[in-house]
């Protein structure tokens, strides 16, 4: 991760290290300046200063330092765009668009069944709403092995970051699908891949 001194800081990125809306951000900003500062969500102290950064609670949060006040901006999405336009990275298009929604779909359904699993909520397979967010899971996996990135790019990093979440939550399995764990293989040994995994 490239850091400035302090007092020179550009961006300041916060959020969990297990996130993986915050990791592929970090990702994306491995080669613009910035800190990371973790946010333990999950414990009193991070979840009272989330909720005091970010009226909708949720992890990515984006400090743009160099202005006064300083913005900050909520949403990977919409935190991804922002970069675009302040640092001059590439734009993705509309098939891409449609490839970072069907990564957020499931992305969201397994991240809902993970925090009720964790909870100790009884997930009934037969109920319209916890079947959905089961179903989405497989369906999207089918459409990504159709649609995986050649080049490590956004949409490439969303894609990762999905994938080594899900396995290791232990909530998806894409071992069966040849070109998504091709995918893995390929972009596993990059030097910021292995330092933002996450723990």
């Amino acid at each position: 991760m490239m850091q400035q001194k302090e007092g020179t800081m550009k961006y300041q990125l916060i959020g969990s290290k297990t996130s993986p809306f915050v990791r592929r951000l970090r990702l994306l900003m491995g080669a613009i300046p910035h800190e990371f500062k973790e946010l333990l969500i999950y414990e009193t102290e991070g979840a009272e200063h989330l909720k005091k950064i970010n009226p909708i609670n949720k992890v990515p949060v984006l400090v743009d330092k160099r202005s006064s006040p300083e913005k900050v901006i909520w949403d990977s999405r919409v935190i991804f765009n922002y970069l675009v336009k302040e640092e001059k990275l590439s734009p993705i298009n509309l098939m891409e668009e449609n490839l970072l929604s069907a990564i957020d779909g499931a992305l969201d359904s397994a991240v809902q069944l993970f925090l009720m699993k964790k909870n100790n909520v009884v997930i009934d397979a037969q109920n319209s709403f916890f079947k959905r967010h089961i179903e989405r899971i497989p369906q999207v996996l089918d459409y990504l092995e159709t649609q995986v990135p050649a080049q490590w790019q956004y949409p490439a990093m969303c894609l990762y970051s999905f994938l080594d979440w899900g396995q290791f939550r232990e909530m998806l399995n894409y071992k069966n699908h040849k070109n998504l764990t091709s995918f893995m293989e390929k972009f596993s040994s990059m030097p910021m891949v292995f330092e933002t995994r996450p723990l």
